[in-house]
């Protein structure tokens, strides 16, 4: 499946994303598709709410309601473009300011 090999989903699937998160202390951006089906947009929605209710101000959420795990839409466009350039933006917002990228 994916073209990944065993050890590789073993260890994604052990992961306990939230404990990870919970550490992260520099700026981080974490992108979702909301027609995504390897990843849960609903799952997404509930980590990101845990990370807000534990105080990570650190962490933005952009949800790309019409997109897929590979960025494309219902008629299989690909948006990775547009995509790719609002990580760019929201990466150079995060240079900008000296106090938002403390690297831990």
């Amino acid at each position: 499946m994916s073209g990944h090999g065993y050890h590789w989903w073993q260890q994604m699937l052990s992961i306990d994303q939230l404990d990870t998160l919970k550490k992260v202390n520099s700026p981080l951006l974490i992108i979702q598709g909301g027609m995504d089906t390897s990843v849960s947009p609903q799952k997404t929605d509930e980590l990101m709410l845990r990370l807000k209710d534990l105080g990570k101000n650190n962490i933005e959420y952009r949800r790309y309601e019409k997109l897929d795990h590979g960025l494309k839409d219902s008629d299989g466009k690909s948006l990775r473009r547009e995509v790719v350039s609002d990580m760019n933006r929201w990466l150079q917002s995060n240079l900008d300011d000296p106090k938002k990228h403390k690297i831990y």
